[in-house]
């Protein structure tokens, strides 16, 4: 009875052992599924926020282009003004310089035209 005994209590002993390290690998490979659905939706929501994250540096992008491109052209409009500005005086002097020029040449062909007139007739 003694080896009976002892054969089966190894025996349940080992059953009990198999038992306890099954529930173990159970507990295990339940845990290992919950971590990985945990890990794949943490990957997609990090996939999420990349992709808004591309978005939202785009639109920064095209808000960055229109406010530049409005500064722009404020500047060139304002750049226009004082040109014109400064410009418009340059080409009143200008014309009232090419005005006073035309008189000047056309005073002094008259002053010299008889002159001419003169040396013509002598030439002939």
């Amino acid at each position: 009875m003694n080896i009976i005994d002892i054969t089966l209590g190894i025996f349940i002993g080992g059953f009990l052992v198999y038992l306890f390290f099954n529930k173990q690998i159970q507990r295990y490979r339940s845990e290992k599924i919950h971590l990985e659905v945990t890990l794949d939706e943490k990957i997609k929501s990090y996939e999420n926020q990349i992709d808004l994250i591309k978005v939202a540096k785009e639109q920064m992008s095209k808000d960055f282009k229109e406010v530049a491109s409005e500064i722009l052209e404020k500047d060139r409009d304002n750049l226009q003004l004082k040109n014109q500005e400064l410009l418009n005086p340059l080409h009143v002097q200008i014309k009232d310089f090419k005005d006073k020029l035309k008189h000047s040449t056309l005073s002094s062909l008259k002053s010299v035209r008889p002159s001419l007139l003169k040396l013509r007739t002598l030439k002939k």
